[in-house]
């Protein structure tokens, strides 16, 4: 699914004459490739407390059965939940919406913000 988000974001930075979808379609491809090189290192085990476990992890936003948003998360036992990327699906880069929000939001309710 998010394989076609790439090629749909340089499409849109190079061929819509909107300079904010512009600018919204390049964050999008930096994220997205950001999120293609990730690679959040395993450490520790969360089995044995004060072991300093480490570990990534996707997460999305789907509304009516389509992805809205991912982020990449790093979860740790010493800091919590980090955000390392966020990136909403660039087909509706047109479209006013709240995807990314929500997600973060979501991730909140989970580690009790």
């Amino acid at each position: 699914m998010m394989r076609e988000w790439i090629p749909i974001a340089k499409f849109a930075s190079t061929q819509i004459d909107d300079e904010k979808i512009k600018v919204q379609a390049e964050a999008s491809i930096c994220a997205l490739i950001g999120m293609k090189d990730w690679q959040p290192k395993r450490i520790g085990t969360f089995t044995i407390e004060n072991s300093n476990w480490r570990f990534g992890a996707p997460i999305g936003a789907f509304k009516d059965g389509s992805l809205d948003a991912v982020a990449c998360i790093e979860v740790s036992e010493a800091d919590g939940i980090e955000i390392v990327w966020l990136c909403s699906n660039p087909v509706f880069l047109s479209v006013e919406g709240n995807a990314e929000k929500w997600l973060v939001k979501g991730i909140e309710v989970i580690v009790g913000k």
